[in-house]
């Protein structure tokens, strides 16, 4: 026996149901990401409205109340500016995009060094370098500039 096609309403009907169900699968991924990042983002929430200032109870046993002298703070050295090295500073002078970012040590370095403004000297405003920042605040100069081939 040759088989019918299905009607338009059995149609309609599994239309539905596949779009009840992407729903409900989107639903509960929805739900999984909030139980999920909620929590941790309320933590740090929380974690970052504590007081610096230390209970009272902790307070008076530090060795200044007990008669002691103060303990000297330890402090991390200050890192070297990378600008200062001098193959930097050659590179910097006259060398490419890439012996620049091989000067401070390969792309990581460079990026955290220009991330944390640790590196000065590197001007991310020139157009014809491959590290230029362009955006809302900061266009380009000069905003006819097309890079050369």
């Amino acid at each position: 026996m040759p088989r019918t096609p299905p009607t338009r309403r059995a149609i309609m009907r599994a239309r539905r149901r596949r779009r009840a169900l992407v729903l409900l699968v989107l639903t509960s991924a929805l739900i999984a990401t909030i139980v999920t990042f909620v929590p941790r983002a309320l933590s740090g929430l929380a974690a970052s409205e504590q007081p610096d200032d230390p209970p009272a109870s902790t307070a008076s046993a530090t060795p200044e109340a007990v008669g002691g002298s103060p303990t000297p703070a330890t402090t991390e050295p200050a890192a070297p500016d990378p600008c200062d090295t001098p193959e930097v500073v050659a590179a910097l002078e006259g060398g490419s995009d890439a012996e620049i970012v091989a000067a401070f040590g390969g792309g990581e370095p460079f990026r955290a060094a220009v991330a944390t403004d640790a590196a000065p000297c590197v001007d991310l405003h020139d157009a014809a370098r491959l590290w230029v920042v362009v955006n809302k605040r900061t266009p380009l100069d000069p905003l006819e500039y097309w890079p050369v081939p």
